[in-house]
């Protein structure tokens, strides 16, 4: 599951947790905001063999290129973070970069600049490699 919001429309960066941008404001139609990023495990306990958490930012980066936006946001817990720093995608904390509880999770602000060095990623990474994201 994932939910993708133009930064110039209400988000929840914005609207629904402020505290994470600690002032930050982004509201350009070029910046999207990933939330509600989640893997069901029951599916990937199925496949076993593919990283489903990767094949999905994997999709998201490709859209990102295909339709040409800048930079992705996202409110997230400091374990999706630890996720894109293993595979390799190159993000940045906003705001004050501090991790804030919300609720009883850990969670910061991240940004993602789509450039060249997630293009690098993109062109590297193993699902792109194995091509589990095309039909066979």
């Amino acid at each position: 599951m994932l939910e993708l919001l133009h930064a110039d429309t209400p988000y929840m960066l914005k609207h629904t947790f402020p505290e994470l941008l600690q002032g930050e404001s982004f509201d350009s139609h070029q910046t999207i905001e990933l939330s509600r990023f989640a893997v069901d495990r029951k599916v990937s306990k199925q496949a076993p063999h593919i990283n489903f958490t990767e094949l999905l930012f994997y999709l998201v980066v490709q859209y990102g290129f295909e339709k040409g936006y800048s930079d992705f946001i996202t409110p997230t817990t400091t374990g999706i973070e630890r996720i894109m720093r293993h595979v390799g995608i190159p993000n940045q904390r906003i705001g004050d970069g501090k991790i804030r509880m919300l609720e009883h999770t850990k969670s910061v602000a991240l940004r993602v600049p789509i450039n060249e060095a997630l293009r690098n990623w993109f062109t590297n990474t193993s699902i792109n490699q194995h091509r589990l994201d095309r039909a066979s």
